[in-house]
């Protein structure tokens, strides 16, 4: 029965990528369907009070020219952003916002230029994120997508599937003319792929053949750069047996075969490289050349890389609780200011436990979105808390990669800033010797005054005495 039940959703789905079902409302004419979920759509998940909600998906072509979700704003509009990946490389391949409706419909993204999928037939992935805390998306209760899964809290469930669609087709390059070959001069001035060369000379373009007589630097590597938001990436390598030579040519690609532009250079005694000209997520191709004057070695060995976002944001400030009403508690905090902010996570522990402690999980957690500073706690709606059960309460920011920050411990009140006490050398303003000269110079001070005004009487009484007068 099993088996006959998963022949038939094939069927189902099979003929929705055909074009054989009404259910998806097209606004204009796309590539044709690749995947799709749209069967039994009964549920829903709210997206803003989950971690990473997601659908997994199998692509069969290798261009995605559109996709689409049914979602609703649950009656306030706001917009969707909306993640590709490719798991099998680990890659985030785009990110875009799509317009939300107040009802529930199909929402389509029309790619300006049709994606490369690199990994045809294997799975990829579709998450979803919203300024509206009321948004959802609509979602079979059962597995009717037989090429991937849903994703709820960062977890796969294979009972669930997501409605979406994606509108693909295959890529065959136009057969290359025939003419006269290319030949590489030697020299001249190079166009960098992105950005500016950030140290040394500028880049030229390489030899039409590398030089016998300069040896390649061995043992290249690219890695991400540590605590970054995923804008560089280190290169590294052994150096050159040549010492006569003027510096190392860091080359980059897009690709592993071809495309190898020269970005930047360094001297001879430095063997690192810092490419700060990266796109978050994407991949990329290095080799480093030794080169002297005009000279250039062969290649040194191909490495690649993907700069990653790897720092976290700050822990939200001034986390406290507010006022409490009978069935109500309200939190407040200081928003954070990260730019790639994606949102808070508040869990509730039970009351005296250690979340750091292994074996301590917490009891409940919400997803709350970047642009709050402020939540109510409703415990009437709750079936799991007790507003008469005393729990601790933790806040936590995440950003759009899925980093997230140290958890803060609600306090009863908000933090009083805390006043600088005086510094040893501000509280010697108020020692004893420093009193003893302000003494002093106020009585020299209360002396000249003494000696000016009596000056002054003697001088008026003289100007006015009987040997003065006139007659």
């Amino acid at each position: 029965m099993f088996r006959i039940s998963k022949l038939l959703v094939g069927i189902a789905v099979l003929a929705m990528a055909l074009n054989l079902t009404v259910g998806i409302e097209k606004s204009h004419a796309y590539q044709p369907v690749d995947q799709v979920n749209s069967s039994y759509l009964e549920g829903w998940w709210r997206i803003n009070t989950h971690q990473m909600m997601g659908q997994t998906f199998t692509p069969s072509k290798n261009r995605l020219d559109a996709i689409g979700v049914r979602a609703s704003g649950d009656g306030t509009a706001g917009s969707l952003t909306v993640y590709l990946l490719d798991l099998e490389e680990i890659e985030l391949m785009t990110q875009f916002n799509i317009a939300l409706a107040t009802h529930e419909k199909w929402l389509y993204y029309d790619f300006p230029e049709d994606i490369v999928i690199n990994s045809v037939g294997k799975l990829h992935a579709i998450y979803i994120t919203s300024n509206n805390n009321d948004a959802y998306w609509t979602v079979s209760l059962s597995d009717t997508y037989p090429r991937g899964n849903s994703i709820i809290d960062s977890k796969n469930d294979t009972n669930q599937d997501f409605a979406f669609v994606t509108y693909g087709y295959d890529y065959q390059a136009p057969p290359a003319e025939e003419g006269d070959p290319i030949i590489e001069e030697e020299g001249g001035e190079t166009v960098e792929q992105t950005g500016e060369n950030t140290s040394g000379e500028a880049a030229i373009t390489p030899p039409a053949a590398p030089s016998q007589t300069i040896n390649s630097p061995t043992l290249v590597i690219a890695e991400d750069v540590d605590e970054d938001n995923g804008e560089a990436l280190k290169i590294s390598w052994k150096a050159s047996s040549s010492s006569d030579i003027t510096g190392y040519k860091v080359y980059r690609s897009v690709s592993s075969n071809s495309g190898f532009v020269a970005i930047g250079t360094v001297q001879k005694n430095e063997q690192e490289y810092t490419d700060k000209t990266v796109e978050l997520g994407r991949k990329y191709y290095y080799y480093v050349r030794s080169y002297k004057d005009k000279l250039e070695s062969a290649n040194s060995n191909i490495v690649q890389a993907i700069s990653v976002d790897n720092m976290a944001p700050q822990e939200p400030k001034n986390f406290y609780l507010g006022d409490k009403g009978t069935k109500i508690l309200n939190f407040k905090w200081s928003k954070n200011t990260e730019e790639d902010l994606a949102g808070y996570v508040l869990k509730v522990f039970k009351k005296g436990l250690d979340p750091k402690t292994e074996g301590v999980t917490e009891i409940k957690s919400f997803d709350l979105a970047k642009d709050r500073d402020k939540y109510a706690l409703d415990f009437s709606v709750d079936t799991i808390l007790s507003i008469d059960t005393e729990y601790d309460y933790y806040l936590l920011a995440k950003d759009a990669s899925g980093n997230m920050s140290d958890m803060v411990k609600a306090t009863d009140e908000p933090i009083k800033e805390d006043v600088a006490e005086p510094t040893e050398e501000q509280s010697s303003l108020f020692s004893t010797q420093n009193y003893i000269y302000a003494g002093g110079v106020l009585l020299i001070v209360a002396l000249l005054c003494y000696l000016i005004i009596s000056a002054v009487k003697r001088k008026k009484a003289k100007s006015i005495s009987p040997n003065n007068t006139t007659n």
